[in-house]
């Protein structure tokens, strides 16, 4: 279900967004919300990705049009899920840099491997998280 937020909305959860990540410590990172019209844009079973530029504390948060049909606490577990990948991106890095040292096939098998751990690590961090933080303010701010 699409729901089309309002600027009030959108600057509220940006506002929101920013607040969760000096809460969990991403307070030297900057943080780039976008929003997604297009169905396309973000994976059809996603609500949420998110960018880590390599090398930089920069993260980019892209939210699909059904964002803002989520329940608050769906929102709320969504942007922590995401904030989290911004301290595990490290990994991700690191473990790049080591790709023109082994063979593409023997580089993909571990990368599958380690993708779907650190995306388990996440979500299992952001469940335990995200109950002890406030809520979004964003459905009555329209």
């Amino acid at each position: 279900m699409r729901v089309e937020a309002t600027k009030k909305q959108r600057k509220a959860l940006r506002a929101y967004v920013r607040w969760m990540a000096d809460t969990l410590e991403l307070r030297d990172w900057t943080i780039t919300v976008v929003y997604s019209d297009a169905a396309d844009t973000v994976e059809s079973d996603r609500m949420a990705s998110v960018t880590c530029t390599y090398g930089r504390k920069h993260a980019t948060i892209k939210l699909c049009a059904r964002f803002f049909a989520l329940s608050v606490e769906d929102q709320r577990q969504t942007i922590c899920h995401e904030l989290i990948h911004c301290h595990l991106s490290g990994l991700e890095w690191q473990y790049n840099n080591l790709g023109n040292n082994l063979a593409s096939s023997v580089f993909d098998i571990v990368w599958g491997g380690l993708k779907d751990q650190i995306e388990f690590a996440t979500d299992a961090m952001a469940d335990a998280l995200a109950k002890h933080l406030p809520l979004p303010d964003v459905k009555g701010s329209a």
